[in-house]
């Protein structure tokens, strides 16, 4: 995605020509358009695609109304040169190659889901034995405060003298 300046530098335009450029293909590439920060325009992949055609078919010598009217021709034709394999309408035999795709991931990430259900109840399970074990434990007794507990010093000294 990229903003306004990022994209005439990339098409190699002068911002105010971008704008014109874009007002002139109208619903061409406003379906790959969205608004941005301070009503700027944020420009997704397909009209990035529909721009750079146009200025293709300008720099080999249309005009700007010529090109556009090309431009919308070619978008209307499916395997045209072009961008048509970037920002036309998905064709019914793609979305009847990708059905039985669409079919294989919704059956894995049920799979997952029963997974991660049975991973959750066995999490439970296990912190539940946890804390049944925990409460079985025999209290610590309580120790001798860390000032009336010898030193190592006094250790060693006890160990070498016998007192």
């Amino acid at each position: 995605m990229m903003d306004t300046d990022q994209l005439a530098s990339y098409l190699g335009l002068h911002r105010r020509a971008l704008l014109r450029r874009v007002e002139t293909l109208g619903s061409l590439v406003s379906p790959y358009m969205t608004q941005g920060k301070n009503g700027g325009f944020l420009f997704h992949d397909g009209a990035v695609a529909v721009l750079h055609r146009l200025v293709d078919l300008e720099r080999d010598g249309l005009s700007v109304k010529a090109a556009t009217d090309k431009l919308a021709i070619e978008m209307e034709k499916p395997g045209s040169n072009g961008v048509t394999a970037t920002v036309t309408r998905v064709p019914s035999s793609v979305t009847l190659e990708t059905s039985p795709l669409i079919d294989e991931m919704r059956t894995r990430i049920s799979e997952k889901d029963r997974e991660i259900e049975w991973l959750r109840r066995m999490m439970e399970q296990l912190q539940n034995e946890k804390d049944k074990l925990l409460l079985a434990l025999p209290t610590p007794q309580d120790s001798k405060p860390l000032s009336s507990q010898m030193s190592r010093w006094q250790a060693l000294r006890i160990a070498f003298l016998g007192r």
